[in-house]
């Protein structure tokens, strides 16, 4: 019997995918694609996730694990830095 890998992101992980500068996608990651070769080794992995475009949920079933770390790294940096800006310096008090 064949067991998968373990995969570093579960499905139901969420991510925003930039497509350009002004065009974001909200991602969600939905399932697992496995690919073996004839002797029977593993060859790739990918996730399969789904987004909506115009009203249609669009699935993307080639995304490597490269794309989702990238995308949730990039939002915990936005939130870090966000959280910075609001503590700012200590106020000072006069007396």
């Amino acid at each position: 019997m064949f067991y998968p890998p373990a995969m570093r992101f579960p499905i139901g992980t969420q991510y925003i995918k930039r497509v350009s500068a002004k065009v974001t996608h909200d991602c969600t990651v939905v399932d697992y694609e496995f690919t073996f070769n004839s002797v029977g080794e593993l060859v790739r992995s990918r996730y399969v996730s789904t987004h909506e475009f115009c009203g249609q949920l669009i699935t993307e079933r080639d995304i490597v694990e490269t794309t989702i770390a990238r995308n949730l790294f990039a939002e915990e940096k936005k939130v870090i830095e966000a959280l910075e800006a609001l503590e700012g310096e200590p106020v000072k008090e006069s007396k």
